[in-house]
This record gives C-alpha cells, sequence and structure tokens, in this order.
C-alpha cells in the first residue's frame, strides 16, 4: 500500500485535451518508431474546413501500429471516413517500416 492520495473524477474537455498531449509525447519519447511517422496524429476536414474525423496512433516498439483514438464527428459515421483513415495510418507506417498483419 502506498502512502499516496488521489481521486478518480470524470474529465473536462480541457483535462482530455492534457491528458491526450501528454500520452503522445511519453509515446513519442518511448518508442522512437513514432518519429518515423512524423506526426502520429492525421486528420481530415470537410469542404468548409471543419475537422470531422482524427486518428492517433503510430509504430509501436514492436513494429506494429498501434492506434490509441480514432474519432469521426457524428454526422460522418457509418460512410466509411473511419475506415479511410485507417487504412491511410497503416500504409503510412507501412511505408515507414511497420509490420503490420
Amino acid at each position: 500500500s502506498s502512502n499516496y492520495s488521489f481521486k478518480i473524477e470524470p474529465c473536462d474537455r480541457q483535462g482530455a485535451q492534457t491528458i491526450v498531449k501528454k500520452s503522445t509525447d511519453l509515446t513519442s519519447q518511448k518508442y522512437l518508431h513514432f518519429h518515423q511517422i512524423g506526426s502520429p496524429l492525421i486528420y481530415t476536414k470537410n469542404e468548409d474546413g471543419q475537422e470531422i474525423g482524427g486518428i492517433l496512433g503510430g509504430i509501436d516498439c514492436y513494429l506494429g501500429l498501434e492506434i490509441n483514438i480514432l474519432w469521426v464527428h457524428h454526422n460522418y459515421r457509418k460512410k466509411g471516413l473511419g475506415s479511410k483513415l485507417l487504412k491511410h495510418m497503416e500504409n503510412i507506417a507501412i511505408n515507414n517500416g511497420a509490420t503490420v498483419s
């Protein structure tokens, strides 16, 4: 048992952004292969320039593609956008040495 005291609670928007950033920073430092992809976050925009989908991932220490977050705006779900994002990230990873099976 530790002497640490902590509280688990729901996260607000700013907290969520902080967690994603810290996770990305840690992953980039821990797994050098993430740097081979460049930015581990890719996204797509609609014709108005609004973000409608994104994916956070990269190559892990076992040279496999690791997906941390996949998000698609609710108006664009069930239209194949998530699959296209995944395929795009998979192609980037393969081109950078990942062995995706």
